[in-house]
């Protein structure tokens, strides 16, 4: 399928190594699954290609898209070459999209992410005997993170209807059903230490109503 742990975002929460099942949001995609030993050792990566589909008629009302220009408010992040990143030394960071979904009318909606992200190790700077100096070795494949490399793109959102002045809480979703008018969207990004950085390469999100 193509998809690899350090290019993953978290779908669900970890479950006990006891457990035969898990209840996740249904997205077209791949899932990955990888057990930890009681020490924290990760295993193996296993994954599984699904198609989502809905026994409801939908129709996409409105999208977002961020990237390339990722034009939005950010936090400890910065974008540059088309893509957003985590500022050196930030294990945390806040991205708000450029701009609402207003669907003009309060009702139920279907609210879909999609995101492309690469969690890296930072370059690290190691001695050039040519020049006396510091230098940063072009070759990425060595001086970059592997599949233990764990961060993640947390996609959130608020709603505001017709009948309130005020926002809702802040709440996560992958696809999840939201009743409004109003939604902002924003992006918490993480990574388990500031010697790694989060690449996000794409980030929308989509509205569907049923028809």
């Amino acid at each position: 399928t193509g998809a690899t742990w350090q290019s993953s975002v978290v779908i669900g929460k970890a479950v006990p190594g006891g457990a035969t099942d898990a209840s996740l949001p249904l997205k077209t995609g791949s899932y990955l699954a990888r057990p930890y030993d009681a020490r924290g050792n990760p295993g193996p990566v296993s994954a599984v290609a699904l198609r989502a589909a809905s026994l409801v008629p939908m129709t996409e009302v409105a999208r977002l898209d961020e990237a390339p220009g990722f034009a939005g408010t950010k936090a400890d992040c910065s974008a540059a070459g088309g893509v957003l990143s985590t500022d050196e030394g930030a294990t945390e960071a806040l991205y708000v999209f450029s701009a609402l979904i207003n669907l003009g009318t309060a009702g139920p909606v279907r609210l879909v992410s999609d995101v492309g992200i690469l969690i890296e190790e930072r370059r690290d700077r190691i001695f050039g005997p040519e020049t006396g100096a510091f230098w940063t070795p072009p070759d990425g494949l060595f001086w970059q993170g592997g599949a233990d490399a764990y961060g993640d793109l947390d996609t959130q959102v608020r709603v505001r209807d017709d009948a309130t002045a005020t926002w809702g809480p802040w709440q996560s979703f992958d696809a999840a059903e939201f009743d409004g008018r109003l939604f902002q969207i924003r992006a918490a990004l993480s990574v388990e230490s500031a010697a790694y950085a989060l690449r996000v390469t794409r980030l929308s999100v989509a509205a569907f109503r049923a028809t």
